[in-house]
Protein backbone atom coordinates (compact mmCIF):
# COMPACT_ATOMS: atom_id res chain seq x y z
CA UNK A 1 0.00 0.00 0.00
CA UNK A 2 1.82 3.09 -1.11
CA UNK A 3 0.57 6.20 1.32
CA UNK A 4 2.04 9.50 2.87
CA UNK A 5 3.62 9.79 5.79
CA UNK A 6 1.64 7.58 8.63
CA UNK A 7 0.29 9.98 10.71
CA UNK A 8 0.33 9.38 15.08
CA UNK A 9 -2.15 10.85 17.33
CA UNK A 10 -1.28 11.93 20.65
CA UNK A 11 -4.35 12.84 22.07
CA UNK A 12 -4.57 15.56 25.61
CA UNK A 13 -4.66 14.81 29.25
CA UNK A 14 -7.77 12.33 29.72
CA UNK A 15 -8.01 11.89 25.84
CA UNK A 16 -7.63 8.06 26.34
CA UNK A 17 -9.40 5.66 28.94
CA UNK A 18 -8.24 4.18 31.65
CA UNK A 19 -9.39 0.42 32.15
CA UNK A 20 -8.60 -1.85 34.98
CA UNK A 21 -6.68 -5.04 33.13
CA UNK A 22 -6.96 -7.28 36.14
CA UNK A 23 -10.46 -7.86 36.20
CA UNK A 24 -12.33 -10.44 33.98
CA UNK A 25 -14.15 -7.67 32.34
CA UNK A 26 -11.60 -4.94 31.92
CA UNK A 27 -13.76 -2.26 33.32
CA UNK A 28 -13.30 1.43 32.61
CA UNK A 29 -12.32 3.47 35.38
CA UNK A 30 -12.04 6.64 33.46
CA UNK A 31 -13.42 8.53 30.99
CA UNK A 32 -13.30 11.66 29.56
CA UNK A 33 -16.97 11.81 28.92
CA UNK A 34 -18.25 9.45 31.99
CA UNK A 35 -16.39 10.05 35.55
CA UNK A 36 -17.96 8.84 38.10
CA UNK A 37 -17.27 5.87 39.15
CA UNK A 38 -17.28 3.94 42.47
CA UNK A 39 -13.21 2.64 41.64
CA UNK A 40 -12.10 5.89 41.07
CA UNK A 41 -9.75 6.28 43.89
CA UNK A 42 -8.14 2.98 42.40
CA UNK A 43 -6.30 5.64 40.04
CA UNK A 44 -4.19 6.37 42.80
CA UNK A 45 -0.09 6.07 41.95
CA UNK A 46 2.73 5.38 44.45
CA UNK A 47 5.68 8.27 45.02
CA UNK A 48 8.26 7.62 42.04
CA UNK A 49 10.41 4.28 42.56
CA UNK A 50 12.71 3.07 39.73
CA UNK A 51 11.80 6.30 37.63
CA UNK A 52 8.33 4.84 37.70
CA UNK A 53 4.93 5.05 39.08
CA UNK A 54 2.65 2.15 39.77
CA UNK A 55 -1.09 1.82 40.72
CA UNK A 56 -1.06 2.00 44.39
CA UNK A 57 -3.94 -0.73 45.07
CA UNK A 58 -1.98 -4.35 44.96
CA UNK A 59 -4.43 -6.10 42.63
CA UNK A 60 -4.68 -3.06 40.40
CA UNK A 61 -3.36 -3.37 36.99
CA UNK A 62 -4.47 -0.29 34.65
CA UNK A 63 -3.43 0.40 31.64
CA UNK A 64 -4.52 3.32 28.71
CA UNK A 65 -7.75 1.51 26.58
CA UNK A 66 -9.65 2.96 23.71
CA UNK A 67 -8.90 6.75 22.34
CA UNK A 68 -12.36 8.90 23.19
CA UNK A 69 -14.25 8.68 20.12
CA UNK A 70 -16.44 11.93 20.53
CA UNK A 71 -13.30 14.20 20.63
CA UNK A 72 -11.08 12.78 18.45
CA UNK A 73 -12.91 10.04 15.86
CA UNK A 74 -13.91 12.39 12.88
CA UNK A 75 -10.12 13.74 12.80
CA UNK A 76 -9.02 10.46 12.81
CA UNK A 77 -11.72 9.34 9.87
CA UNK A 78 -10.43 12.38 8.08
CA UNK A 79 -7.07 11.78 8.24
CA UNK A 80 -7.37 8.21 7.38
CA UNK A 81 -8.64 9.05 3.94
CA UNK A 82 -5.14 9.86 2.95
CA UNK A 83 -2.67 8.05 4.93
CA UNK A 84 -2.20 5.44 7.65
CA UNK A 85 -2.90 6.93 11.22
CA UNK A 86 -2.12 5.30 14.56
CA UNK A 87 -2.91 6.42 17.70
CA UNK A 88 -0.58 6.88 20.77
CA UNK A 89 -2.68 5.59 23.79
CA UNK A 90 -1.36 6.32 27.09
CA UNK A 91 -1.84 6.58 30.50
CA UNK A 92 -2.16 10.58 31.29
CA UNK A 93 -1.78 9.90 35.34
CA UNK A 94 1.97 9.32 34.39
CA UNK A 95 5.20 11.28 33.61
CA UNK A 96 6.05 12.86 30.51
CA UNK A 97 9.56 11.45 30.75
CA UNK A 98 7.52 7.84 31.27
CA UNK A 99 5.52 8.16 28.60
CA UNK A 100 7.96 10.04 26.32
CA UNK A 101 10.27 7.04 26.20
CA UNK A 102 6.65 4.76 25.67
CA UNK A 103 6.59 6.98 22.55
CA UNK A 104 10.52 6.47 21.17
CA UNK A 105 9.54 2.09 21.71
CA UNK A 106 6.00 3.04 19.64
CA UNK A 107 7.72 4.86 17.13
CA UNK A 108 10.41 2.28 17.28
CA UNK A 109 7.96 -0.90 16.82
CA UNK A 110 5.83 0.82 13.89
CA UNK A 111 9.31 1.12 12.06
CA UNK A 112 10.02 -2.75 12.64
CA UNK A 113 6.80 -3.67 11.42
CA UNK A 114 6.88 -1.99 8.44
CA UNK A 115 10.71 -3.48 7.53
CA UNK A 116 8.73 -6.88 8.54
CA UNK A 117 5.87 -6.55 6.42
CA UNK A 118 8.17 -5.66 3.48
CA UNK A 119 10.58 -8.65 3.96
CA UNK A 120 7.30 -11.35 4.34
CA UNK A 121 6.15 -9.77 1.31
CA UNK A 122 8.85 -9.68 -0.68
CA UNK A 123 7.77 -6.35 -2.15
CA UNK A 124 10.34 -5.25 -4.98
CA UNK A 125 8.62 -2.38 -6.48
CA UNK A 126 9.26 1.05 -4.10
CA UNK A 127 6.05 2.20 -4.92
CA UNK A 128 4.57 -1.16 -2.80
CA UNK A 129 6.27 -0.83 -0.01
CA UNK A 130 5.25 0.17 3.87
CA UNK A 131 7.38 3.11 4.20
CA UNK A 132 7.22 3.64 8.41
CA UNK A 133 10.58 5.31 8.17
CA UNK A 134 9.32 8.36 9.36
CA UNK A 135 6.09 9.83 10.90
CA UNK A 136 3.68 12.82 10.84
CA UNK A 137 2.87 13.78 14.87
CA UNK A 138 0.01 15.74 15.92
CA UNK A 139 -0.67 16.32 19.10
CA UNK A 140 -3.84 17.90 21.47
CA UNK A 141 -3.02 19.61 24.70
CA UNK A 142 -1.14 17.53 27.07
CA UNK A 143 0.11 15.38 24.23
CA UNK A 144 2.67 18.43 23.41
CA UNK A 145 4.61 17.14 26.21
CA UNK A 146 5.25 13.83 25.20
CA UNK A 147 6.12 14.97 21.87
CA UNK A 148 8.92 17.43 23.21
CA UNK A 149 10.10 14.88 25.51
CA UNK A 150 10.89 12.93 22.37
CA UNK A 151 12.24 15.22 20.53
CA UNK A 152 14.47 16.37 23.42
CA UNK A 153 15.95 13.10 23.37
CA UNK A 154 15.75 11.71 20.11
CA UNK A 155 15.36 14.65 17.90
CA UNK A 156 13.76 14.06 14.35
CA UNK A 157 14.68 10.68 14.25
CA UNK A 158 11.59 9.01 12.88
CA UNK A 159 9.88 12.29 12.81
CA UNK A 160 9.01 14.01 9.78
CA UNK A 161 6.70 16.94 10.89
CA UNK A 162 4.49 17.69 14.60
CA UNK A 163 1.23 20.10 14.62
CA UNK A 164 0.50 20.95 18.13
CA UNK A 165 -2.82 21.77 18.86
CA UNK A 166 -4.12 23.68 22.07
CA UNK A 167 -0.79 23.31 23.64
CA UNK A 168 -0.16 24.16 27.07
CA UNK A 169 3.27 24.51 26.29
CA UNK A 170 4.09 26.35 29.73
CA UNK A 171 0.63 25.00 31.57
CA UNK A 172 -2.64 25.68 32.58
CA UNK A 173 -3.99 27.37 35.32
CA UNK A 174 -7.17 25.25 35.64
CA UNK A 175 -4.99 22.26 36.81
CA UNK A 176 -4.24 24.24 40.10
CA UNK A 177 -7.77 24.81 40.41
CA UNK A 178 -8.75 21.18 40.05
CA UNK A 179 -6.08 20.46 42.77
CA UNK A 180 -8.01 22.72 45.38
CA UNK A 181 -11.96 22.44 44.32
CA UNK A 182 -11.90 19.29 42.29
CA UNK A 183 -13.15 21.55 39.50
CA UNK A 184 -11.52 22.84 36.42
CA UNK A 185 -9.93 20.87 33.60
CA UNK A 186 -11.36 17.83 35.23
CA UNK A 187 -14.98 18.75 36.28
CA UNK A 188 -16.01 15.87 38.64
CA UNK A 189 -16.30 14.65 42.28
CA UNK A 190 -14.41 16.63 44.88
CA UNK A 191 -12.33 13.29 45.56
CA UNK A 192 -10.52 14.18 42.26
CA UNK A 193 -8.91 16.37 44.17
CA UNK A 194 -7.12 13.19 46.13
CA UNK A 195 -5.91 11.13 43.90
CA UNK A 196 -4.63 13.98 41.41
CA UNK A 197 -2.51 14.64 43.74
CA UNK A 198 -0.86 11.40 43.36
CA UNK A 199 -0.58 12.07 39.07
CA UNK A 200 3.19 13.43 38.06
CA UNK A 201 1.61 13.78 34.53
CA UNK A 202 -1.12 16.36 35.80
CA UNK A 203 0.90 18.19 38.00
CA UNK A 204 3.11 18.76 35.33
CA UNK A 205 0.75 20.71 33.86
CA UNK A 206 1.11 23.51 36.34
CA UNK A 207 1.68 26.95 35.11
CA UNK A 208 5.81 27.42 34.80
CA UNK A 209 8.56 29.57 33.90
CA UNK A 210 9.98 30.81 31.75
CA UNK A 211 7.03 32.54 30.06
CA UNK A 212 4.31 32.00 32.53
CA UNK A 213 5.01 33.48 35.82
CA UNK A 214 2.09 36.13 35.53
CA UNK A 215 -0.20 33.00 36.11
CA UNK A 216 -0.16 33.81 40.00
CA UNK A 217 1.38 36.30 42.57
CA UNK A 218 0.77 36.37 46.46
CA UNK A 219 -1.34 38.86 47.42
CA UNK A 220 2.14 41.13 48.93
CA UNK A 221 3.15 41.30 45.16
CA UNK A 222 5.96 38.94 45.92
CA UNK A 223 6.66 36.19 42.98
CA UNK A 224 5.07 32.51 43.42
CA UNK A 225 5.81 29.57 42.03
CA UNK A 226 2.74 26.31 42.03
CA UNK A 227 6.19 24.03 41.92
CA UNK A 228 7.60 24.63 45.43
CA UNK A 229 5.34 22.60 47.73
CA UNK A 230 5.56 25.35 50.37
CA UNK A 231 3.57 27.98 48.04
CA UNK A 232 0.43 25.89 47.86
CA UNK A 233 -2.08 26.24 50.51
CA UNK A 234 -1.65 24.74 53.66
CA UNK A 235 -4.52 22.30 53.61
CA UNK A 236 -3.10 20.65 50.42
CA UNK A 237 0.62 20.47 51.18
CA UNK A 238 0.54 19.73 55.26
CA UNK A 239 3.42 17.19 55.42
CA UNK A 240 1.69 16.32 58.80
CA UNK A 241 -1.22 14.17 56.19
CA UNK A 242 -1.39 11.54 54.35
CA UNK A 243 -2.02 13.28 51.44
CA UNK A 244 -0.04 15.83 51.88
CA UNK A 245 3.25 14.45 51.87
CA UNK A 246 1.79 11.72 48.60
CA UNK A 247 1.61 15.90 47.11
CA UNK A 248 4.85 16.74 47.86
CA UNK A 249 6.26 13.94 46.53
CA UNK A 250 4.63 13.75 42.82
CA UNK A 251 4.93 17.72 42.82
CA UNK A 252 8.93 17.41 43.34
CA UNK A 253 8.68 14.79 40.64
CA UNK A 254 6.43 16.80 38.44
CA UNK A 255 8.98 19.85 38.68
CA UNK A 256 11.58 17.95 38.28
CA UNK A 257 10.42 16.80 34.66
CA UNK A 258 9.37 19.79 33.78
CA UNK A 259 12.36 21.87 34.20
CA UNK A 260 14.76 18.90 32.43
CA UNK A 261 12.68 16.44 30.17
CA UNK A 262 11.02 19.31 27.61
CA UNK A 263 12.53 20.20 24.32
CA UNK A 264 12.52 24.16 24.09
CA UNK A 265 11.01 24.68 20.16
CA UNK A 266 13.43 27.68 19.78
CA UNK A 267 16.76 26.06 20.32
CA UNK A 268 15.88 23.88 17.38
CA UNK A 269 17.52 25.18 13.78
CA UNK A 270 15.45 26.82 11.50
CA UNK A 271 14.96 23.77 9.52
CA UNK A 272 13.74 21.39 11.78
CA UNK A 273 11.54 24.52 13.16
CA UNK A 274 10.34 24.88 9.77
CA UNK A 275 8.77 21.11 10.46
CA UNK A 276 6.48 22.45 12.99
CA UNK A 277 3.26 24.04 13.04
CA UNK A 278 1.35 25.51 16.42
CA UNK A 279 -2.41 25.71 16.43
CA UNK A 280 -4.31 27.71 19.43
CA UNK A 281 -8.20 28.59 19.83
CA UNK A 282 -9.43 31.44 20.82
CA UNK A 283 -12.83 33.02 22.45
CA UNK A 284 -13.25 30.84 25.53
CA UNK A 285 -13.66 32.09 28.94
CA UNK A 286 -10.24 31.16 30.50
CA UNK A 287 -8.32 31.57 33.77
CA UNK A 288 -5.17 34.19 33.17
CA UNK A 289 -4.10 34.56 36.83
CA UNK A 290 -4.77 34.14 40.90
CA UNK A 291 -3.67 35.67 43.78
CA UNK A 292 -2.60 34.03 46.34
CA UNK A 293 -3.37 35.36 49.85
CA UNK A 294 -0.54 34.45 52.15
CA UNK A 295 -3.03 34.53 55.42
CA UNK A 296 -7.01 34.30 55.17
CA UNK A 297 -8.69 32.84 58.35
CA UNK A 298 -8.96 29.43 57.03
CA UNK A 299 -5.66 28.34 55.70
CA UNK A 300 -2.52 30.07 54.54
CA UNK A 301 -1.61 30.44 50.90
CA UNK A 302 -5.24 30.64 49.75
CA UNK A 303 -5.62 30.30 46.17
CA UNK A 304 -8.42 32.86 45.04
CA UNK A 305 -9.90 31.47 42.29
CA UNK A 306 -13.17 32.98 42.92
CA UNK A 307 -11.74 36.56 42.08
CA UNK A 308 -9.42 35.12 39.35
CA UNK A 309 -8.53 37.31 36.46
CA UNK A 310 -10.43 35.46 33.48
CA UNK A 311 -11.35 36.53 30.01
CA UNK A 312 -11.48 35.26 26.12
CA UNK A 313 -7.84 35.33 25.36
CA UNK A 314 -8.27 31.09 25.58
CA UNK A 315 -9.38 28.18 24.42
CA UNK A 316 -11.29 27.44 27.91
CA UNK A 317 -8.27 25.62 29.69
CA UNK A 318 -5.07 27.02 27.80
CA UNK A 319 -4.43 30.61 27.69
CA UNK A 320 -2.81 32.26 24.92
CA UNK A 321 0.24 32.88 27.21
CA UNK A 322 1.04 29.21 27.37
CA UNK A 323 0.01 28.20 23.89
CA UNK A 324 1.45 30.61 21.78
CA UNK A 325 4.76 31.04 24.10
CA UNK A 326 6.93 29.85 21.08
CA UNK A 327 5.56 32.26 18.44
CA UNK A 328 9.17 33.69 17.03
CA UNK A 329 10.03 30.29 16.31
CA UNK A 330 6.91 28.00 14.89
CA UNK A 331 4.83 29.52 13.38
CA UNK A 332 1.46 29.95 15.52
CA UNK A 333 -2.19 29.93 13.90
CA UNK A 334 -4.72 31.17 16.57
CA UNK A 335 -8.17 29.94 14.62
CA UNK A 336 -10.96 32.01 16.28
CA UNK A 337 -14.67 33.01 15.36
CA UNK A 338 -15.84 36.61 15.05
CA UNK A 339 -19.59 35.87 16.02
CA UNK A 340 -19.00 34.60 19.53
CA UNK A 341 -19.47 30.91 18.14
CA UNK A 342 -19.00 29.27 21.93
CA UNK A 343 -21.63 31.70 23.36
CA UNK A 344 -23.70 31.31 20.33
CA UNK A 345 -23.74 27.64 21.50
CA UNK A 346 -25.59 28.37 24.31
CA UNK A 347 -29.33 26.58 24.74
CA UNK A 348 -27.74 23.47 22.25
CA UNK A 349 -27.25 20.31 23.29
CA UNK A 350 -23.41 19.65 21.51
CA UNK A 351 -20.40 17.97 22.89
CA UNK A 352 -18.66 21.09 22.19
CA UNK A 353 -21.31 22.39 24.48
CA UNK A 354 -20.80 19.30 27.12
CA UNK A 355 -17.03 18.77 27.30
CA UNK A 356 -15.26 22.41 25.98
CA UNK A 357 -13.99 23.89 23.20
CA UNK A 358 -10.90 23.02 24.31
CA UNK A 359 -11.61 19.02 24.42
CA UNK A 360 -13.00 19.46 21.10
CA UNK A 361 -10.62 21.36 18.97
CA UNK A 362 -9.47 18.71 16.96
CA UNK A 363 -13.31 18.09 15.61
CA UNK A 364 -12.79 21.44 14.65
CA UNK A 365 -12.95 21.47 10.55
CA UNK A 366 -10.84 24.11 9.95
CA UNK A 367 -7.92 22.69 12.95
CA UNK A 368 -8.37 19.05 10.47
CA UNK A 369 -7.80 21.12 7.40
CA UNK A 370 -4.87 23.01 8.82
CA UNK A 371 -2.97 19.76 10.10
CA UNK A 372 -3.28 17.51 6.98
CA UNK A 373 -2.52 20.39 4.69
CA UNK A 374 0.59 20.92 6.81
CA UNK A 375 0.96 17.19 6.32
CA UNK A 376 0.63 17.14 2.85
CA UNK A 377 4.05 17.28 1.28
CA UNK A 378 2.78 17.79 -2.74
CA UNK A 379 1.56 21.35 -2.25
CA UNK A 380 2.96 24.37 -0.10
CA UNK A 381 1.07 25.03 3.09
CA UNK A 382 -1.75 27.63 2.67
CA UNK A 383 -3.72 28.86 6.09
CA UNK A 384 -5.85 30.52 4.72
CA UNK A 385 -9.52 29.36 4.97
CA UNK A 386 -12.95 30.89 4.04
CA UNK A 387 -14.41 33.66 7.14
CA UNK A 388 -10.69 35.08 7.47
CA UNK A 389 -11.08 33.04 11.29
CA UNK A 390 -7.51 31.70 11.15
CA UNK A 391 -4.88 34.23 11.39
CA UNK A 392 -0.83 33.81 12.24
CA UNK A 393 0.51 35.46 15.61
CA UNK A 394 3.00 37.53 15.08
CA UNK A 395 3.27 38.69 18.94
CA UNK A 396 2.26 39.12 21.82
CA UNK A 397 1.38 42.62 24.29
CA UNK A 398 0.77 42.47 27.82
CA UNK A 399 -2.27 43.62 29.48
CA UNK A 400 -3.68 44.45 32.65
CA UNK A 401 -6.97 42.88 34.14
CA UNK A 402 -10.08 44.67 34.49
CA UNK A 403 -9.92 44.31 38.10
CA UNK A 404 -6.40 46.24 38.58
CA UNK A 405 -6.44 46.62 42.04
CA UNK A 406 -5.25 42.49 42.28
CA UNK A 407 -2.64 43.70 39.49
CA UNK A 408 -3.06 41.00 37.33
CA UNK A 409 -1.27 41.19 33.55
CA UNK A 410 -2.15 38.61 30.99
CA UNK A 411 -1.26 38.30 27.13
CA UNK A 412 -3.24 39.11 24.15
CA UNK A 413 -1.97 38.09 20.51
CA UNK A 414 -0.82 40.10 17.85
CA UNK A 415 -2.09 38.62 14.66
CA UNK A 416 -1.62 39.51 11.03
CA UNK A 417 -4.73 40.82 9.46
CA UNK A 418 -5.79 40.72 5.59
CA UNK A 419 -3.94 43.34 4.61
CA UNK A 420 -0.74 41.92 6.51
CA UNK A 421 -1.14 44.31 8.84
CA UNK A 422 -0.73 43.72 12.63
CA UNK A 423 -4.22 43.87 14.70
CA UNK A 424 -4.43 42.73 18.48
CA UNK A 425 -6.96 40.00 19.05
CA UNK A 426 -10.37 41.41 20.47
CA UNK A 427 -12.39 39.87 23.45
CA UNK A 428 -15.77 38.24 22.15
CA UNK A 429 -18.74 40.30 23.28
Amino acid sequence: MAVAHPIVLIPGIKGTKLVETNRVSHDIIFSGVQMHYESVMDLELTPVFNRSHFDRRPDTIIHPGELESVAYGSFVDEASQDAIVFIFNYDWRLSLAENGKRLRAFLEYLANKGKAINKALKVEKKQERVDFSSFNIVTHSMGNFIARNYLKHWGFELVEKVVFVAPPFRGALSLAQVVVTGQGMFSTKQKIRKIIRTFPGALELMPHKPGYQTASRFDDGSGHDFFNADHWQSNVNDQRKDWGRKFRSTLESAGSAVAGELAELSDFGAEERRRMLVIARHGADTLQAVTVRKNTPAVSNFLDFKRACHNAFGDEQVAHASSCAFWESVQTLMVTDKTGFFNALSGLFTWEQLLGPHAMVMADDRVQTLVLDFFDADRPFEFRVPGDTVRPVVGLDVKRCEDAAEGHVYWVPKVGDAEDGEVLLEQDE
